[in-house]
């Protein structure tokens, strides 16, 4: 109870200090027990992929902007690889389970976010694998 009333007692100290501007942190322990890690993108579409993301674990966020437009983002991507966009016909829901689904594979083949960018923003095309050779059966004479 006392520690409860500590934090609270520093959370309000906190909110009335108007000194500062911006994000305010309150850590539990120590300045050196926080770690915060901040990604600095300037891709339109991770920051579309990082709501639509979290849209699946927090459905109180409405992702229905970034879900659409990352959605025709990704059609781009089937169209400029020789493909036919197929996401713009899906409803919203789908639109974000597959396009959630798309990045996933895209991410797995790249190793990463930052490396599957490329591909997915239309700025690298993906390798087709070789085809393999053609097997006829002999003819008799």
């Amino acid at each position: 109870m006392v520690r409860l009333h500590k934090i609270l007692h520093t959370l309000l100290q906190i909110a009335e200090d108007r000194t500062t501007d911006g994000v305010k942190l309150v850590a539990k322990g120590s300045m050196a027990d926080l770690k915060v890690g901040f990604i600095e993108s300037q891709s339109i579409l991770h920051q579309l992929e990082v709501v639509c993301k979290n849209a699946v674990i927090y459905p109180e966020i409405d992702a229905g902007f970034a879900t659409i437009r990352r959605a025709q983002m990704l059609d781009a991507m089937l169209r400029y690889n020789g493909m036919d966009p197929v996401l713009m016909y899906l409803d919203q829901e789908a639109q974000l389970l597959v396009g959630n689904a798309v990045m996933q594979l895209i991410q797995a083949r790249t190793g990463s976010i930052k490396d599957a960018l490329p591909y997915a923003e239309c700025r690298l095309k993906r390798k087709r694998p070789a085809r393999p050779p053609i097997h006829r059966p002999l003819q008799s004479p």
